[in-house]
């Protein structure tokens, strides 16, 4: 194992932090709807390779299994169609994980700025007393 020293340590915290601030920029709305028309879809898709199931039943295992919840009531019973269910799964897993991944550093981004502004406006009155 390599020990960075702190030239490659401030690189990649320096990298870290661009990336964050991408995350921070990206439109959270066009991933929603991306997100949603995805999961749509997939529901869509799978009442056809499940016939036994409705549009419900495709809507509730996608979105069980795209959160990860995965619960094992409602599974599918072809094998024929697993490698295509697998490839939309794990492609609805990953836009499921970015948005709640860009929704929590925009939360701790906000939670960021409002504790920083409570802080320097709490420090501010304390030396106005002074």
């Amino acid at each position: 194992m390599n020990k960075l020293g702190p030239n490659e340590k401030a690189k990649n915290e320096a990298v870290a932090e661009e990336d964050s601030d991408d995350l921070l920029k990206f439109p959270l709305s066009f991933l929603i709807l991306i997100t949603i028309l995805w999961i749509l879809f997939c529901a869509w898709i799978f009442t056809f390779f499940e016939t036994e199931w409705g549009y419900g039943t495709s809507l509730y295992f996608t979105l069980i299994s795209f959160l990860t919840i995965g619960f094992g009531d409602v599974l599918p019973s072809k094998s024929d169609y697993i490698i295509l269910i697998g490839i939309l799964l794990l492609i609805g897993l990953a836009l499921v994980s970015t948005l709640l991944q860009i929704i929590q550093k925009q939360i701790e981004t906000l939670a960021t700025v409002i504790l920083t502004t409570f802080f320097n406006q709490f420090i501010d009155k304390k030396f106005e007393q002074i």
